[in-house]
């Protein structure tokens, strides 16, 4: 088969794949394993899973013994792209890399030489050298681009990889998806390759949203659900992945409703067809966007119901010998973050929480955090570099958010009794824009002001919120703002009956929406504004009651009952 003949649908996938379990032991000249590769590729280009992993490992001793340089490294190539993504493969896939290397240099193969440059890359960034990544899918770009006529398949590969690379660092979005477009031509028109297509699909999604241009995204998601030529050809393990990519898209653009649609979708293919381990990057960041968007919706015992069954998933033996530290790093950290979604207080103290799981986010979480380069700088140097900080967070920008979030929460609640200091406020401004929601931030620090009795410092966050009213896309976010909208009020004019009522109704409405924690905060400002235990001075007011959520059941009752006498 040619790349050029009529596209492979779902039907004539799954007897190519039949065939090749079938032929894997009619395997007798060179001739016939030329022929079987073909069908080979073709089935490892539509799927990745531990049986076809398992057959490939077949293959490989079989074109061992035929001794067929290219072919070897042909089964190679497909086999390290099976694997490499499991810990425990790690050191087999360098071997294969290096068999591959040794394969290319005999040959001085134009192809080869970009794929090892290109599976170097690919191990570098596993291995977190990401300055050794970009250079070797740099030199794997230059090393093939002259030959998209020849390999076309390896070509587009390579600009798919080179792209991703390059516009971490450089950002030129246009150029990003120029190339995407074009990869998505080769891939919709002339390649069996259909988790290219796929992926190819993911990346343009993500660099439209990126260059603002949302229309696109709806135009291609569109597109793609409803064009019969994919429709025809994709089958589970893909519909897995573009509804897991556009819930995650969704999810950043706060359309949350078309998120948990999409993720939920993803989901419920992944548990029909019991491929939790085979799909396990896929599964835990599917519940780990679910979880958030529930959150985020006032939904939590759903999103509380998806950490227990998150983390109860990365704790078995066979995930943690097989998932990357990387990647359990930023399940724990989404998963603290979630869960002061859930609490709707960013200030919330974890560590007194009694149920074990939560629990156990919070200290494999803080124990992760206490090993971070970012977080040494920030929490224990007492003077830091605000142009090495923001040097070190473009670095790691994509993966840094989470880890930004939980270092603002410590720089406040290591604070004591909630009292932030100038350097922490300043700490926090210098690394407010790199967090998941800065506007979040906003919020912490409109209440460390009122705890600090500075009220036009409060009343300077509040304004940027109001300026900003179009961006806050998340409920709870804007209901926090009402709040702060109605604390100015009461400072500019303490006598106004008026903002009681509408405190009242806030609290109201929050308490219908199970916002429970919000319904706290809101009835302890309410009840110190309309206590008859008169303090002169509205920030001296305030600061009897900033961070008061956080103290116990009983200190509270004491609070309140004294405001109410």
């Amino acid at each position: 088969m040619s790349w050029g003949q009529s596209m492979l649908d779902i039907g004539e996938f799954q007897k190519i794949r039949k065939r090749v379990f079938v032929d894997k032991d009619k395997i007798h000249t060179l001739s016939d394993l030329h022929k079987y590769y073909l069908d080979l590729e073709i089935i490892c280009f539509n799927e990745r899973s531990t049986e076809l992993a398992e057959l490939l490992k077949h293959s490989m001793e079989i074109a061992e013994q035929k001794q067929n340089d290219e072919t070897i490294f042909k089964i190679y190539w497909l086999y390290f792209l099976q694997t490499y993504s499991y810990v425990k493969e790690i050191k087999n896939s360098e071997k294969i890399v290096s068999s591959m290397e040794e394969i290319s240099s005999r040959s001085n193969n134009i192809e080869q030489l970009a794929i090892v440059l290109r599976a170097k890359s690919i191990l570098s960034q596993i291995r977190n050298e990401n300055a050794n990544s970009m250079d070797y899918i740099i030199k794997a770009f230059k090393t093939i681009s002259k030959s998209k006529e020849e390999f076309p398949e390896t070509y587009y590969g390579t600009l798919y990889s080179y792209t991703v690379f390059t516009s971490l660092a450089d950002r030129n979005y246009n150029t990003a998806i120029s190339n995407m477009e074009e990869c998505l031509s080769f891939y919709h028109e002339k390649s069996f390759n259909s988790l290219g297509l796929v992926y190819v699909i993911n990346l343009l999604q993500r660099f439209y949203f990126l260059s603002n241009q949302e229309d696109k995204v709806d135009e291609l998601i569109l597109w793609v659900f409803q064009d019969q030529k994919i429709q025809s050809r994709i089958i589970d393990e893909h519909y897995i992945s573009l509804y897991w990519y556009s819930g995650t898209i969704a999810t950043k653009r706060y359309r949350l409703p078309e998120a948990i649609q999409y993720l939920h979708n993803a989901y419920s293919k992944i548990v029909k067809n019991k491929s939790m381990y085979e799909a396990m990057y896929e599964y835990t960041d599917i519940v780990r966007l679910l979880s958030r968007c529930y959150a985020l919706q006032g939904q939590f015992q759903k999103s509380y119901d998806l950490l227990i069954e998150l983390l109860d998933f990365i704790e078995k033996d066979v995930v943690k010998e097989n998932y990357f530290e990387k990647g359990i790093k930023r399940i724990y950290f989404s998963s603290y973050t979630t869960l002061m979604f859930i609490f709707a207080q960013l200030d919330l103290d974890l560590s007194v929480l009694e149920d074990s799981k939560l629990k156990q986010i919070y200290i494999r979480t803080k124990n992760i955090l206490s090993k971070t380069q970012l977080s040494k700088t920030l929490l224990l140097e007492s003077s830091f570099d605000e142009t090495d900080i923001k040097n070190m967070l473009e670095t790691e920008k994509q993966d840094a958010q989470e880890e930004v979030n939980l270092l603002i929460h410590q720089l406040l609640i290591t604070q004591k009794p909630y009292n932030a200091t100038e350097d922490t406020v300043t700490k926090i401004q210098s690394i407010k824009e790199y967090a998941y929601e800065p506007f979040y931030v906003d919020v912490l620090l409109g209440k460390v002001y009122l705890a600090m009795g500075k009220q036009n410092k409060f009343l300077e966050i509040v304004k940027n919120m109001k300026d900003k009213t179009e961006e806050i896309r998340v409920p709870v976010l804007k209901i926090w703002l009402e709040f702060f909208v109605l604390l100015e009020e009461y400072i500019s004019n303490p006598a106004n009956p008026q903002t009681l009522q509408e405190l009242r109704a806030l609290e109201e409405r929050c308490g219908n929406n199970n916002l429970k924690k919000i319904v706290e905060e809101i009835q302890l400002y309410r009840t110190l504004i309309s206590s008859t235990k008169v303090i002169e001075k509205t920030e001296n007011k305030f600061q009897q009651v900033a961070f008061l959520d956080v103290f116990n059941e009983q200190q509270k009752k004491i609070v309140m009952e004294y405001f109410q006498e």
